[in-house]
């Protein structure tokens, strides 16, 4: 199966310390797979070992909400939601979770779980609305202040991205529209990071720079389904400048940004505070399609061109021999001093992986005309060989279940990155589409609780292999643990609404009528500024001329009132025992459900977005010992 792009999910859920029936792979219809481990893995939490961190993550724009409130500005994630709609129904991320006024909730939340660490980014725009041009906002600062002093109270470790793909518009303003591809952007970035270090660094130990920079890069300037939507054929159809190079630029200031920044904070910061800081990197396991020599190569060469785009740079100063080889003059290159602060600029890996893939050489072999291309490696991916799927397909394209990929990507990544620590910062699964048919099996997230116990005992094989070896992996986060607010190309809305109908057909409930209703207004403060928030129960923008709509008058279409965003709501709680497995109790199905029927047995609310998901927790008997707080 051909792919148009590598598509990252990025709405999660995770199963923590999971033991549940698995069963054999299946494919609903749509072809055959290879099925892996069919005897159940009884994972539990003394497989990892006892510094261990389980955690989640979440994202700024996904989760927060309060767009324009308490001076924040526009971000460019912002208006590109508002400007072309960000789903078939232009939903956006205005209200998302509203994590910004429930955030003692989701941390509360958090906690009752017994997790150990939460992963969550600055929203560049709340903090510094108008980058390094304006003043530092104190309702920001106060905002993630709160955040950090109760995670620490709680016992939680905080892991703070300073960037994940949110910044304030007006630097566009300034930059155009290409932002990073101005090396300007570069100062913004140390400027934003050493606000961060001034005012959080005390508390917050592990710093992440970037997540995912060939992920953002990659949809943002090379096929365009990312602000600012910048590509050109065969990638897209934005008819801007050129995907073959404006890529290699973009990525050259982002990680110069992140090694100047990681500079500042180990000659500055470091010795005070004591912290460390990483970078995030997407990760494909990369498998060659046949067992030929030049397939062989094509999945090197298509791992170098992803992950050592990244990493390479910041662990030995420079990028890959293979880009350095096939894209000659056109890729960027850095000069010794910009060499000698980049070189092992990360103090460790941030790895988010999901799902293995094959790998096949178009030096060749025909290709799609996008992959028979410099800036690709000459590397085509696709799912599917001699007629078989790598693994079940989930409900995002390009990402299929295949467990030992975590065990291969770990290893692989330990060889090539020399015994690095390493940190699991995202993984999960997304459900295809539902059919009536399989209702019990989705209330019943038998294919999530299969995929996290393979993936977990795949992963604690692997921290078995890397211990004997002395080197250090301590943690793992997954993104997230909201339904967060995603981008259209997942395009997970008809999987969504497909469950929405089902379940409808199958419940006594009624539901409201208006979707805009269903926001619950009780969950939110009465004192809300108006000149800078929205009318948070039906989702609507401020009625009067916003302050910014005087520095942006192109954006006073932006502002209007607009059509609210449905939501989901936690429903109900299923709690249940395997009699099988008395080592494990099932402590409880948490339901994302649409309607006011079910406030009342709200664990929390949280927002419409595309992947409709299940969060499954499982914790051994000793409950009370793993509930401990640090």
């Amino acid at each position: 199966m051909k792919m148009k792009s590598p598509t990252i999910p990025l709405c999660f859920f995770f199963l923590f310390s999971v033991s549940a029936p698995l069963f054999e792979a299946f494919n609903n219809g749509d072809g055959e797979f290879i099925s892996e481990e069919k005897e159940e893995p009884h994972i539990k939490r003394s497989d990892f070992p006892p510094g261990f961190l389980f955690g989640v993550a979440t994202s700024a724009y996904q989760v927060e909400g309060a767009y324009l409130e308490d001076a924040k500005s526009l971000s460019n994630w912002d208006v590109y939601c508002h400007s072309i709609g960000c789903g078939e129904n232009s939903e956006n991320g205005d209200i998302a979770d509203d994590h910004y006024h429930l955030f003692m909730k989701d941390i509360e939340m958090v906690h009752s779980l017994g997790l150990k660490a939460y992963k969550f980014s600055i929203s560049w725009a709340r903090i510094l609305p108008r980058g390094r041009f304006g003043e530092v906002n104190p309702a920001g600062i106060m905002f993630y202040n709160k955040i950090i002093d109760n995670l620490i109270l709680k016992g939680i470790e905080p892991f703070v991205t300073l960037f994940h793909n949110d910044y304030p518009h007006e630097l566009e303003e300034i930059y155009g529209s290409g932002s990073w591809l101005n090396p300007e952007m570069q100062k913004d970035f140390v400027h934003l990071a050493e606000i961060c270090f001034k005012f959080f660094g005390d508390r917050v130990k592990y710093w992440i720079t970037i997540n995912e920079p060939n992920v953002f890069i990659e949809l943002s300037y090379e096929f365009g389904l990312f602000p600012p939507s910048r590509c050109s054929k065969p990638f897209g159809n934005c008819n801007v400048v050129n995907s073959d190079v404006e890529p290699l630029i973009a990525m050259h200031n982002m990680l110069l940004a992140h090694g100047k920044v990681a500079k500042l904070y180990h000659e500055t910061f470091k010795p005070k505070q004591g912290g460390l800081i990483g970078l995030v990197v997407h990760c494909y396991m990369y498998k060659p399609l046949t067992d030929s020599e030049l397939d062989h190569e094509a999945a090197k060469r298509v791992f170098a061109f992803n992950v050592g785009w990244t990493l390479d740079p910041s662990i030995y100063g420079d990028y890959p021999e293979e880009m350095h080889k096939y894209l000659g003059s056109i890729l960027p290159s850095f000069s010794l001093e910009e060499k000698k602060f980049m070189k092992n600029s990360i103090d460790f890996i941030g790895i988010n992986h999901y799902s293995t893939i094959y790998a096949k050489d178009c030096i060749n072999a025909s290709c799609t005309p996008f992959a028979n291309r410099a800036i690709r490696g000459f590397v085509d991916i696709v799912g599917e060989r001699d007629g078989m799927l790598i693994g079940e397909p989930t409900g995002v394209e390009g990402i299929f279940v295949v467990p030992r990929g975590m065990e291969e990507i770990v290893n692989h990544m330990k060889i090539r990155y020399n015994n690095k620590p390493m940190f699991i910062t995202e993984n999960g699964y997304s459900s295809p589409n539902v059919h009536e048919e399989r209702i019990n099996e989705i209330l019943s997230d038998v294919k999530r609780i299969e995929f996290h116990s393979k993936y977990l005992a795949s992963l604690a094989k692997s921290i078995r292999s890397l211990h004997r070896h002395s080197s250090d992996l301590t943690h793992l986060a997954v993104h997230s643990i909201h339904c967060t607010f995603s981008p259209p190309f997942l395009d997970l809305a008809g999987p969504a609404k497909q469950l929405l109908t089902t379940v409808d057909s199958l419940s006594s409930q009624n539901r409201p009528e208006n979707r805009s209703q269903s926001s619950s207004s009780q969950n939110r403060p009465e004192n809300r500024s108006q000149s800078s928030s929205i009318e948070a129960s039906v989702g609507r923008r401020p009625t009067q001329r916003n302050p910014l709509q005087s520095r942006f008058p192109s954006l006073t279409p932006l502002l209007a009132p607009a059509t609210s965003i449905a939501e989901f709501q936690v429903s109900k709680i299923l709690k249940g025992l395997d009699s099988r497995l008395p080592s494990v109790y099932w402590v409880g199905f948490i339901f994302c459900y649409l309607g006011n029927d079910f406030c009342k047995s709200l664990l929390w609310r949280v927002t419409y977005s595309y992947n409709y998901q299940f969060l499954v927790l499982d914790f051994e008997t000793e409950i009370p010992r793993l509930m401990q707080r640090a």
